[in-house]
């Protein structure tokens, strides 16, 4: 009877630890790629790796800067614990998502590419044929602020130029011609894909374009004898972006979409000989300065 008693003791108390061990807290997933230990030590196996937002029954207590848990495929394994984020039990018992309530993150991105855009007016200044004003390199940076898994914020600044050189037949004369626009747009950003390691998002940024200038002078003269156009404007920009994450903190992309801005027309400013190819009929007109249309990036960004 003593023995029956003393095994029937020890059942009962392995079954009070492991029911301890799991007896508690539910968990999300802060980090995308997040990885799923065997062991309690960043160079054990990889059990699994989990979504960003994914939910996961954890012990109570970290053991070494772990958790012990269990994910929702029935997998067990340890998880560090700066990878999980916990939530009130009234939090849990009002419905509240746990993918989504208390989630912030920041993400920057930097990105270079192709603008198509195209200064009519400049160009037709120049010649009825000429066009090579238009499609110039783009580059520039965002910052985003995420208060969801799907819905965030983007600051986004972007740098367009484009340089040629214009022959006045006439006289023989080549011309320095550069185009520049300074955009800064802050607006939403909608993710409506989150894989394992793709996402994909869709933007709507209303901005202001800082800069908007054309220049001109004649290679021959002094960089001071030259005609600029300049005026400031409204801007707008939609984009689609895809991502692939590398590593848990480290993504690239590309993105796609359409810009618009275009200024009033405007009257240039001349100092010394100025750019006399932006003349008609011996005097300069008013022209807008329009940078509208597509463009195609690509990228690097980190997630914090």
């Amino acid at each position: 009877m003593t023995k029956i008693r003393f095994f029937v003791f020890v059942i009962a108390l392995s079954f009070l630890n492991g029911s301890s061990a799991w007896a508690a807290k539910t968990a999300t997933v802060s980090f995308d790629e997040a990885p799923l230990f065997e062991k309690p030590d960043k160079k054990s196996k990889v059990v699994e790796r989990l979504r960003n937002g994914s939910i996961i029954t954890t012990a109570n207590d970290p053991k070494e800067g772990f958790y012990r848990a269990r994910t929702p495929t029935g997998a067990s394994g340890y998880i560090p614990s700066e990878m999980v984020n916990f939530y009130a039990a009234s939090e849990r018992t009002q419905g509240v998502s746990q993918g989504t309530k208390g989630f912030t993150k920041v993400s920057f991105e930097v990105f270079g590419g192709l603008s198509l855009f195209k200064y009519s007016e400049a160009n037709a200044l120049i010649a009825s044929d000429f066009n090579g004003i238009q499609n110039g390199l783009s580059f520039g940076g965002e910052l985003g602020f995420w208060p969801t898994r799907v819905f965030g914020f983007i600051l986004r600044a972007e740098y367009l130029s484009k340089a040629v050189i214009a022959n006045e037949s006439t006289t023989n004369t080549d011309y320095n011609i550069g185009a520049t626009s300074l955009p800064i747009y802050l607006g939403i950003n909608l993710r409506f894909l989150n894989e394992k390691k793709v996402s994909a998002s869709l933007s709507l940024l209303p901005g202001y374009t800082l800069i908007n200038q054309l220049t001109g002078r004649a290679s021959a003269l002094p960089a001071s004898d030259q005609t600029v156009f300049s005026a400031k404007a409204l801007s707008y920009l939609a984009k689609l972006d895809l991502a692939v994450s590398l590593t848990q903190k480290l993504f690239v992309f590309g993105e796609g979409g359409y810009r618009y801005s275009k200024s009033a027309s405007i009257t240039p400013t001349t100092a010394g000989a100025g750019c006399v190819i932006f003349q008609t009929s011996g005097a300069y007109v008013p022209i807008s300065l329009n940078s509208s249309g597509p463009f195609f990036d690509g990228g690097l960004g980190l997630r914090f």
